[in-house]
């Protein structure tokens, strides 16, 4: 329903009229373009697309004002989920001006949600040749690289985007990234009509080098990115979620503890929140609460091998081998390719005296990661152990 009071229209088309047209053109074509940009902003982008190519039609258009009806029609058709006829609108607009920073740019980020990175790099890099005051292309740059692994020049940059522009709104043609996981996985269907409605998020510049700064080991600059997030948008539970990840890496348990209880008082339904949160109990020394929390994250993914290989090794620590052999034989059951579940399985067994158990799964760890000098060494020792004749037969009892 709109809202009609004449107040709000006057700023409505106020709004709408971001394209600076350089063309004198007739009302019709002035009306075509408004109803574009209104549909566009409303999410009805098949009406978007059929107003764009009335105004690129209509043949009176310099070519600057061209090219951005092309990428105006070329981000609505993105939209749409329609990618090929959008690249052929980016590419129309790049041809006919070679030096728009902004039709680089805007089919870096087309070439982006294709998840083909490396191209999207290539436009990135045109567009801040030819304006390398355009924050959101560094930051375009920086987040494809990132996904690529080249977290350096991702940091980069990310830094350099920022230098720019501090408050770094999402780029709308990055939009529908937002909703993928931090691994960058992408979803299998990504709604980019509601992808377009999401709020600028001046926040998702500092999230993103925070992640960069996590996966690089610096956990330090990671906990002041997710603060900086935080700061502008204190309902960020991932930031949160993070920053109490990275609290816990620099041994900051009750930092780490406060922040993992908030998103879980927002999202009691997190396994990964119970999960790291179990862990800093651990490191606090109490496992009955990090047992509590362990049982609700299995409750949630009873099928992650990763919590219950970290609730053996804490039960296996803390002298409790029977519940900690229970759960490195789940960890194997869901990855039978676990070396280090075999390796801690196998201590298990060497504490409770089960020699022939333990060379088993030692022999398996060391066979899975010949490499690891750990799993060696302590082949060898098991095997002098059961060579030995007060010990040769200890695995039989």
């Amino acid at each position: 329903m709109f809202n009609t009071n004449p107040s709000r229209m006057i700023g409505l088309l106020a709004v709408l009229t971001c394209l600076a047209w350089t063309t004198e053109v007739t009302a019709g074509v002035e009306e075509d373009y408004l109803a574009a940009r209104m549909a566009h902003r409303q999410g009805d982008f098949e009406k978007a697309v059929r107003f764009y190519t009335r105004v690129i039609q209509s043949g009176r258009l310099k070519t600057e004002d061209l090219v951005k009806a092309y990428c105006r029609r070329g981000g609505a058709l993105a939209m749409s989920g329609e990618f090929d006829q959008s690249l052929r609108d980016y590419d129309k607009a790049v041809s006919l001006e070679p030096g728009n920073a902004e039709a680089y740019f805007q089919r870096g980020g087309l070439r982006f949600n294709r998840l083909e990175f490396e191209r999207a790099v290539k436009d990135y890099d045109r567009a801040v040749d030819i304006n390398p005051r355009l924050a959101e292309a560094w930051f375009g740059r920086g987040l494809a690289r990132d996904l690529l692994g080249d977290l350096d020049r991702a940091l980069a940059d990310y830094d350099r985007a920022l230098s720019l522009k501090p408050y770094l709104a999402m780029p709308a043609c990055l939009h529908a990234f937002v909703a993928w996981p931090d691994n960058g996985e992408r979803p299998v269907n990504v709604d980019y009509g509601q992808a377009s409605k999401i709020d600028p998020r001046y926040d998702y510049a500092y999230f993103r080098r925070g992640l960069a700064w996590e996966r690089k080991g610096d956990f330090t600059r990671a906990v002041s990115d997710y603060t900086k997030a935080l700061g502008i948008n204190p309902q960020h539970l991932e930031a949160r979620f993070h920053r109490g990840v990275a609290w816990a890496r620099k041994n900051q348990w009750e930092r780490a503890l406060s922040d993992l209880t908030l998103v879980l008082a927002a999202e009691p339904f997190n396994p990964a929140a119970y999960h790291y949160r179990a862990l800093v109990w651990v490191a606090k020394g109490n496992l009955d609460r990090a047992n509590l929390d362990w049982t609700k994250a299995l409750e949630l993914d009873h099928l992650n091998p990763v919590i219950y290989y970290n609730r053996g090794t804490a039960m296996a620590e803390k002298g409790r081998l029977d519940e900690a052999i229970a759960d490195f034989d789940q960890t194997l059951s869901l990855n039978p390719n676990d070396a280090d579940a075999y390796f801690n399985r196998g201590l298990a067994w060497m504490s409770k005296g089960n020699l022939r158990a333990a060379w088993d799964d030692v022999r398996k760890a060391v066979n899975l990661r010949p490499t690891d000098k750990l799993f060696r060494a302590k082949a060898l020792e098991l095997a002098s152990e059961m060579r030995s004749p007060e010990r040769r037969d200890a695995g039989r009892r």
